[in-house]
C-alpha cells in the first residue's frame, strides 16, 4: 500500500513547482541615479539615510559641513558647519542618528551625534576621559549632540540644541573617533536601548595602550543631573582594571567600519585596516585582544574590502547563512559579496557591478533602506545605485507591452493553484505536530542527553536518553576543546588559548537569564547543546536541554543545565589552561533560616489560645499552661536527644529554647493574653526548668 505521507509530500512539492513556474524570476539588478546635481562641488565623506524618508540623507565632510541631500531632486541643503562652533577645529570624523530619530515625543527625536577633532582645551574637565594624567595630550576628540527641526516642508538645525557630551584626550591628530554607532537590533523595551558606541582608532606608538590600540567605548549619552553622560552599569563586566570604565573592548586595531549582529546583541563585526590590506573580524563586547590576542576563529575574511559591511538577510539574495554584505573590486568590475559570521568559510559573490555603473575610482558606501534592500552610494562621484524595485515608480525603468500581446490569465489555472494551496496548507497543519516530535526525538537519539564526572578515574561519562549506564567514557585529558551552544548560537568556547573566566561566566548567566524571560509561544524551541572535541579529531555532541513550546523533552530543568555547564566549563578550563585560568569567584547564596529560627503567626496564635483557655479555668494556673505551651513549641527535638551529646551542645540548645520561649511570652503579653503577674510567673518557671 502506498504511504499517504509520501503522496502528500509529492503533492506539496508539486504545488511549489507549479507556483514557481508562474513566478517572475527575481534577479538583483542595479540602476544608476544621480545623488546630487553636477553643480555641487563640495566634499562628502559619509551619508546617513533618514529613517522617515527613503530618499533623503544627512551627509558630512571632514571640513565640518553637515547637509541634507534630497536624492529625488538632487539638491543639497546646508545645515551647519561644525568648525564655527570650535576655535581649534581640525576635522569632522563621524555622525550617527539616535534610534528614536523619527519617533515624535520620545527622547532622541530628530537628534544626531557628531564627533570631531580639535586642539586640547583646558576647560570642560568634567566631561573629559581620564587618560594618562602625567602625559600631555595635544588633541581631543569631542562628541556633540544636535537636534533638527523637522517639518513637512523644511528641515533646519536648532543651533541652541548643541550639547557637548564627551571629550577624549588624543596623543596625535591622526587618532580620532572614526565611528559613532547605535545597535539597531536592541528594541526600545530592552536594556541597552539608546546607548552610544564610539570607536577610538589605533596609534602606532601606543600598541599596548587600552585606549589607543583600537578601543570601543559605550556610554548613555542622555544628560543626568550635572553629568553630560553616564556609564552603563554593565560596562563593569567588560572593562578591565587598567582602562576607563567607558571601554568595553580594546586591542581592535585600526577599525574602519563596525556592524552589529542580530543573533547576539553583544557581538559585532569590524573591518580592520592593515598595512596593505583589510580584513573582516568578529568580536564580542569584553574582548581584550591585548591580553588574549585574536585567533583564527575571529577572522571571517581576508579579502581586500572596499566598502563598509552591512547585515542583511534577504530572500532575494538567498543569503540566509551569509548575512554580511560588502564590496570588493577586481580588475574588471565590482563584486557584491556575502560572508558568513563564522570563520573559515569563503565569501560568496551575489552580484557583479560593471565599471559603467560604479566607476573604478568610486568610494562606495552600502546602506539598507526601510524595505531591507541594498543602496550603494558613490561618495566620490555623487551618484547612487539602487535595485530596480527600490525606487519610485517614476524613477524606475519601465517596460511596456503592446496591447495585443497582453493576455488574460487562465481562470481555471488559478482555481487549480488555489485548491492545491489549500490542500497543502491542510496537510501541513495535520502533520506538523507529528513531524515536530519526530524531529525532536531524532535529535535526542543522535546526541547524548547528560553527563557525569568520575573524579577518581578523571573521566567524563556520557549517557543516552533514559539510560542509567554510561554509553561512553572519555578521559578528561583527552579533550582539546569544548563548545557551548544556546539555540544554535555559540556562547562559549574553551581551548588551550581561550580559558574560562568570571566574565565569561557572567555573560553565560546573563544569556541564560534573557532566554528564560522569553515566553515559549508559537512552538518556540529552546535548546542547549555542548560539543566536545577530542584529540583524535572525534567530536561528542550532547543535547542537555530541549523544549518545544510548553513541553520539555529532557529531564533536567533549564536552571539545572545552566549550573551544570558552568561548573563543567570551569573544570575543563583548569584542565586545558592550568596556568591561565583565573580563580573562580563564588557568588554567595542567601542563607535560609532554620526551622528553629522561624517564628510563624500560627504558632503564636496556638500558644495564645492555650494560655487564654487555661486562664478561664479556675482550677488551674494559666501561667503553668502558658509555660508548657511555649516550651513544648520549641523543645520536642531536645526531649529525644541522646545522653551522649556534649554538654556544650545541650547548653546552646537550652539557650535557644529560652530565648524563643521568652520571645513568645512577650508576644502574648503584648497581645493582651497575659497579665503582668502571669508573665512573671511563666518567665520564672521557664528559667527554672531550663536551668535545672
Amino acid at each position: 500500500m502506498i504511504d499517504i505521507k509520501i503522496i502528500i509530500k509529492y503533492l506539496i512539492i508539486s504545488v511549489g513547482l507549479l507556483l514557481a513556474s508562474f513566478a517572475k524570476a527575481n534577479t538583483l539588478e542595479f540602476t544608476q541615479k544621480p545623488l546630487l546635481s553636477s553643480d555641487f562641488r563640495g566634499e562628502i565623506s559619509t551619508v546617513v539615510l533618514l529613517p522617515h524618508h527613503p530618499h533623503q540623507f544627512i551627509s558630512f565632510s571632514t571640513f565640518g559641513d553637515v547637509g541634507l541631500i534630497k536624492q529625488s531632486a538632487s539638491t543639497y541643503q546646508p545645515l551647519l558647519n561644525a568648525k564655527h562652533f570650535s576655535d581649534d577645529f581640525q576635522r569632522l570624523t563621524a555622525l550617527a542618528l539616535h534610534p528614536n530619530f523619527a519617533q515624535e515625543e520620545k527622547i532622541g527625536y530628530a537628534t544626531f551625534y557628531s564627533a570631531h577633532i580639535e586642539s586640547a582645551s583646558l576647560t570642560n574637565r568634567s566631561m573629559k576621559l581620564t587618560v594618562d594624567e602625567d602625559k600631555h595630550m595635544p588633541f581631543e576628540a569631542v562628541i556633540f549632540e544636535w537636534q533638527l527641526s523637522l517639518s513637512s516642508d523644511s528641515t533646519a538645525i536648532l543651533t541652541d540644541s548643541r550639547r557637548e557630551v564627551l571629550r577624549v584626550p588624543l596623543p596625535d591628530s591622526s587618532v580620532s573617533i572614526p565611528l559613532l554607532s547605535f545597535n539597531p537590533y536592541i528594541k526600545s523595551w530592552q536594556k541597552g536601548y539608546g546607548q552610544l558606541f564610539a570607536v577610538i582608532s589605533a596609534e602606532k606608538h601606543y600598541p599596548n595602550h587600552p585606549l589607543f590600540s583600537g578601543a570601543l567605548l559605550r556610554i548613555n549619552p542622555q544628560k543626568f543631573g550635572l553629568r553630560q553622560y553616564t556609564v552603563p552599569p554593565d560596562n563593569i563586566l567588560f572593562s578591565s582594571n587598567d582602562s576607563p570604565s567607558e571601554v568595553v573592548s580594546t586591542g581592535l586595531g585600526n577599525v574602519l567600519d563596525l556592524t552589529w549582529l542580530k543573533e547576539d546583541e553583544n557581538q559585532f563585526v569590524f573591518v580592520e585596516q592593515l598595512k596593505k590590506t583589510t580584513q573582516l573580524r568578529k568580536a564580542t563586547l569584553g574582548d581584550n585582544f591585548l591580553l588574549q590576542p585574536a585567533t583564527d576563529e575571529h577572522l571571517l575574511q581576508q579579502d581586500i574590502i572596499f566598502s563598509n559591511s552591512i547585515y542583511l538577510k534577504n530572500p532575494q539574495l538567498s543569503n540566509e547563512h551569509f548575512p554580511l554584505i560588502f564590496l570588493e573590486k577586481t580588475s574588471d568590475n565590482w563584486l557584491l559579496k556575502a560572508s558568513a559570521i563564522t570563520a573559515n568559510i569563503s565569501s560568496n559573490p551575489i552580484a557583479t557591478i560593471d565599471f559603467s555603473l560604479l566607476n573604478a575610482n568610486a568610494k562606495p558606501q552600502l546602506l539598507i533602506n526601510s524595505a531591507k534592500q541594498i543602496i550603494i552610494v558613490d561618495l566620490a562621484n555623487k551618484s547612487l545605485l539602487a535595485t530596480n524595485n527600490t525606487s519610485d515608480v517614476s524613477e524606475s525603468p519601465v517596460q511596456t507591452t503592446p496591447l495585443e500581446e497582453q493576455k488574460e490569465p487562465s481562470n481555471s489555472l488559478y482555481f487549480i493553484v488555489i485548491l492545491l494551496m489549500i490542500a497543502g496548507a491542510i496537510v501541513a497543519v495535520l502533520f506538523r505536530q507529528d513531524d515536530k516530535y519526530k524531529n525532536a526525538k531524532k535529535l535526542l537519539r543522535s546526541h547524548y542527553a547528560t553527563f557525569t564526572i568520575d573524579k577518581e578515574k578523571a573521566e567524563l561519562l556520557l549517557f543516552k536518553r533514559h539510560e542509567k549506564t554510561a554509553s561512553a567514557r572519555i578521559a578528561i585529558n583527552n579533550i582539546m576543546k569544548n563548545e557551548l551552544y544556546l539555540n544554535g548560537e555559540l556562547i562559549s568556547t574553551i581551548d588551550k588559548n581561550s580559558p574560562f573566566s568570571n566574565k565569561a561566566e557572567a555573560r553565560i548567566d546573563q544569556t541564560f537569564k534573557e532566554e528564560k524571560r522569553h515566553k515559549m509561544v508559537d512552538n518556540k524551541v529552546r535548546k542547549v547543546v555542548m560539543i566536545i572535541h577530542l584529540q583524535n579529531q572525534e567530536t561528542k555532541q550532547l543535547c542537555l536541554y530541549l523544549r518545544e513550546g510548553n513541553q520539555r523533552l529532557t529531564k533536567a530543568r533549564f536552571e539545572q543545565v545552566q549550573q551544570q555547564v558552568i561548573d563543567w566549563c570551569w573544570l575543563i578550563s583548569h584542565q586545558l589552561c592550568k596556568g591561565t585560568t583565573e580563580k573562580r569567584v563564588i557568588k554567595p547564596k542567601p542563607v535560609e533560616p532554620t526551622q528553629k529560627q522561624r517564628v510563624t503567626h500560627t504558632s503564636i496564635q496556638s500558644a495564645a489560645a492555650k494560655a487564654n483557655k487555661q486562664e478561664t479555668t479556675p482550677t488551674h494556673d494559666s501561667s503553668q499552661h502558658t509555660e508548657k505551651a511555649m516550651t513544648n513549641h520549641k523543645a520536642p527535638k531536645h526531649q529525644d536527644a541522646k545522653p551522649a551529646q556534649k554538654v556544650t551542645a545541650k547548653n546552646e540548645d537550652n539557650d535557644e529554647v529560652l530565648i524563643n520561649s521568652l520571645n513568645k511570652l512577650l508576644e502574648l503579653k503584648s497581645q493582651g493574653f497575659l497579665s503582668e503577674e502571669e508573665f512573671n510567673r511563666s518567665k520564672a518557671r521557664i528559667i527554672d526548668k531550663l536551668s535545672s
